[in-house]
């Protein structure tokens, strides 16, 4: 077996469309919700990732083995549907018998809250239907989808079993451009009578094989035919066949040819159109009777070596399987055999242009013939009550089904596409459409609304500004506000992160803000010691890469071991971290310190007395005594005191000068 090879596929459109893992057909992205759940005491389940016609599919984390899973849980509506449940545990057997490359891996399956689950691997990429709704034509890598593609069906061809449903939707491209085939939801093996036809096993009708469509037993070479349909859309843009209703679309698989793709594209190699066509071929006799064979011719035409197929190749007129051996044989049209040698046409001949008419009239006939029975076989029911189709346009899908239950059908979501005109979740359309009767309980296909187109945010981390808004534009985003921030883990000048974040889904055309790195948050401080004033401050300026990376203050100080004006160290000390901005102190030398001089003293002067000097005379001022009348007072005896004699005259004594007394005054005679 080949070993499985990686496309050399566009990063940038990758990375700016890095879409959840499409492991379900036609996954819807919806929002996270924030509730903590795990499943069987280890997954951890992150979000829903999309939703489809018959399970959620969620983001979760493996506790056990430290890794990121999908997981697939059936639809609550569904888990008492008999028919569902057995559908989905026959794609948990299927697919954990498959170990492929080129295969999305099963790793667990169990059941919880009467919910069945599938564990698978989770891919990080896109589906081939989101990159050709984007891209379109793609014939540079078409071929190589193709061929890794029919070596993951080969694998299960191998072991048994029939895809039944390959479509865009089921093919994942993941970021590294890695192909992997998905979804073995109506897988079954190969040899194993079909089951009835509904919705659910009926395959998508853009891509069904003609055997499928007319309810046929299918085998290998029923994938090969639609992994044939889906090269052809991816070399020319478009499917090869388009019709009003999912039962014309499939009837033109059965009774028509498709357009060769070199007359819609024709830059396409006359080799790969042979290889699509052969595999496209009505009668799967006339196909590539393997899918390695299939891979095989791919191969060859990319290299441009010869094919199997002829290098003219056109439909021959085949006949198509029949359903019994009673059945009437079908005949296809657009009847033109594929040749090798030169055609010389006959002579012209009258009977043989008779013979050709008679003939051609005959092949009109077959055809009409095998149209009615088609659609006989198509529409056979065994119940004979008819039931009206209610209108379920513009419903919310739970009530549309519900609806549908009660007028006893049942409602099968098909696809979900983008339409801004209805709002996300209602109805676009249905078929049958609403007002045409159909047997009861027969599947009524719902094409249901995503809303407005949504796309992924690309992820901007570590990308330039021009890179950054190239990928926002290729991912048909507007550029939003940009700011500066620092980081230490990303380069000044790369993003650092958007708003909103990457994987995000946005509404398409919606700002993308982003934030670009101005240098790290902290600075190492250098080893400056030593280094010339000039240079160290210098040096500590430019220690990142957005300079100046912090401030400078200068101190000078003595030291005997470092020369004037060389550093001796910095505060904080060299090594460490600091806040970009802030301010460092640089310890400058001034030389050793100088001896101090000795301080001159005076001697001190020899003490002097005092020359004494005279106070100058002052004469007081006059002053009147202002007169007091002395107050009588009586003399205190005194023990010196004697008493004199009395006089003669027998008066009292004259008062003495030790009395206190003034003499007595004589009196003039």
């Amino acid at each position: 077996m080949q070993s499985p090879r990686r496309l050399p596929v566009r990063s940038s459109t990758l990375r700016s469309a890095s879409r959840r893992s499409a492991l379900d057909d036609e996954t819807t992205a919806v929002s996270d919700g924030p509730s903590r759940r795990v499943l069987a005491g280890r997954y951890v389940l992150q979000g829903l990732l999309g939703q489809g016609g018959m399970a959620d599919v969620e983001l979760a984390y493996d506790e056990v083995l430290d890794r990121q899973v999908a997981v697939k849980l059936l639809h609550q509506r569904y888990t008492d549907d008999p028919a569902f449940l057995e559908r989905f545990k026959r794609e948990a057997r299927a697919a954990a018998s498959l170990n492929h490359a080129n295969m999305v891996a099963v790793y667990d399956t169990g059941e919880q809250d009467a919910r069945p689950y599938i564990v698978m691997e989770y891919v990080a990429g896109r589906s081939l239907r989101d990159l050709l709704r984007r891209e379109g034509v793609m014939p540079d890598r078409a071929g190589e989808i193709a061929s890794d593609a029919a070596l993951g069906l080969d694998y299960a061809h191998e072991r048994g079993l029939v895809h039944r449903d390959i479509k865009p939707a089921n093919i994942m491209l993941s970021d590294e451009g890695q192909v992997k085939v998905t979804d073995f939801g109506i897988a079954r093996a190969a040899g194993v009578d079909t089951v009835t036809q509904t919705a659910a096993v009926f395959g998508t009708a853009a891509y069904i094989a003609p055997e499928q469509a007319q309810g046929e037993s299918v085998d290998r070479r029923t994938d090969v035919y639609s992994l044939g349909v889906v090269l052809y859309e991816m070399l020319t843009g478009r499917q090869p066949f388009t019709a009003d209703s999912a039962v014309a679309l499939a009837y033109k698989h059965v009774s028509e040819p498709p357009e060769p793709p070199s007359q819609i594209n024709d830059e396409i190699s006359p080799a790969l159109e042979s290889v699509v066509l052969r595999a496209m071929a009505k009668n799967p006799d006339n196909r590539y009777q393997t899918a390695h064979e299939f891979h095989d011719d791919i191969q060859r035409a990319i290299q441009g070596q010869p094919v199997s197929a002829p290098p003219v190749m056109a439909y021959a007129t085949t006949q198509a399987i029949r359903r019994d051996p009673a059945d009437t044989a079908m005949i296809t049209t657009g009847a033109r055999r594929y040749v090798e040698d030169e055609y010389t046409p006959p002579p012209d001949h009258p009977g043989r242009r008779r013979f050709g008419y008679v003939m051609l009239a005959l092949l009109l006939l077959a055809v009409v013939a095998a149209a009615v029975f088609a659609l006989t076989r198509l529409f056979a029911t065994d119940s004979v009550r008819q039931v009206v189709v209610p209108d379920v346009e513009g419903m919310q899908v739970e009530r549309a089904e519900r609806e549908l239950r009660d007028a006893d059908l049942r409602g099968e979501v098909v696809e979900r596409v983008e339409d801004p005109r209805v709002g996300e979740g209602r109805v676009i359309s249905s078929d049958p459409p609403a007002e045409v009767e159909v047997p009861e309980n027969s599947i009524v296909a719902l094409v249901i609304s995503t809303g407005t187109p949504t796309v992924q945010v690309p992820r901007l981390r570590g990308l330039t500004e021009d890179d950054a808004r190239g990928a926002l534009q290729q991912a048909g985003l507007s550029i939003g506000e940009t700011e500066e921030a620092r980081s230490d883990d990303i380069e000044a000048g790369l993003v650092i992160r958007s708003d909103p974040a990457a994987g995000s889904e946005v509404t398409e055309g919606s700002d993308v803000s982003y934030v670009v790195s101005a240098g790290p948050e902290s600075v190492r401080l250098p080893d400056v010691s030593g280094d010339p004033e000039g240079v160290a401050a210098e040096r500590l300026r430019n220690a990142c890469a957005t300079a100046p990376c912090v401030e400078v203050a200068v101190v000078r100080t003595f030291d005997d071991s470092v020369d004037q004006g060389d550093a001796i160290r910095t505060e904080p000390e060299a090594g460490s971290q600091v806040p970009f901005g802030s301010t460092v102190t640089l310890v400058v030398s001034q030389g050793s310190e100088p001896e101090p001089e000795p301080v001159p003293t005076e001697p001190e002067p020899e003490p002097t007395e005092p020359e004494p000097t005279e106070p100058e005379p002052t004469e007081p001022e006059p002053t009147e005594p202002e007169p007091t009348e002395p107050e009588p007072t009586e003399p205190e005896p005194t023990e010196r005191a004697v008493q004199p004699p009395p006089t003669e005259q027998g008066g009292q004594p004259p008062p003495t000068e030790e009395a206190g007394q003034p003499p007595p005054t004589e009196q003039a005679p």
